[in-house]
């Protein structure tokens, strides 16, 4: 059986964040396609509540000019299995293949050096919160960017998925994505 791109991506982002949930209580997996929160906000000292919705705090226009595409409405909630944190994707209008995903958690700092390091993050990305990583491709492997950011107890990954993209310009919505999210 042939598995689509979305299919691939859930899989291997299951699969990721399994592994890096490993380190921490409750393991983690690909979100829902549900827009809002249907158990409580975890809470985080530094930061407050995690919002009930991603995706208000990561407009359409970041999306855009991320995938330098207009998009279709986002899909975000909870990451299951509960309480794994929030996501919000966008994707392509023209191509669901293209698409952008943030998933927000709180973690400690040794949690986001760990999936920094299971996402095989290496590279460093000066000037982005207090850590930050990125990828010149997609997680998945493919064309696109990849940014790891942690901030005051919570870690984000935004993962680009794209063909024909300018590389800079997919970099630069991933990390103004990452910052949107880390600031919610």
């Amino acid at each position: 059986m042939t598995q689509t791109a979305p299919t691939r991506l859930a899989m291997i982002v299951l699969l990721l964040l399994a592994v890096a949930g490993c380190s921490s209580p409750g393991g983690s997996s690909q979100g829902s396609d549900s827009l809002q929160s249907s158990g409580p906000a975890a809470t985080d000292e530094d930061n407050g509540a995690l919002p009930e919705n991603l995706c208000d705090a990561i407009p359409a226009a970041l999306g855009e000019a991320a995938l330098g595409a207009a998009v279709t409405e986002p899909q975000g909630g909870d990451v299951v299995p509960r309480p794994n944190g929030i996501y919000c994707r966008y994707s392509a209008a023209d191509n669901a293949n293209v698409n952008v995903e943030a998933q927000l958690k709180e973690m400690s700092r040794a949690e986001f050096d760990a999936l920094a390091a299971t996402l095989g993050m290496t590279e460093t990305l000066d000037g982005v919160d207090e850590a930050a990583y990125q990828l010149d491709h997609s997680t998945m492997g493919g064309a696109g960017a990849s940014v790891a950011a942690f901030e005051g107890g919570r870690g984000v990954t935004v993962v680009l998925n794209g063909e024909g993209g300018d590389a800079d310009a997919q970099l630069a919505g991933a990390i103004a994505i990452a910052k949107a999210a880390l600031a919610s």
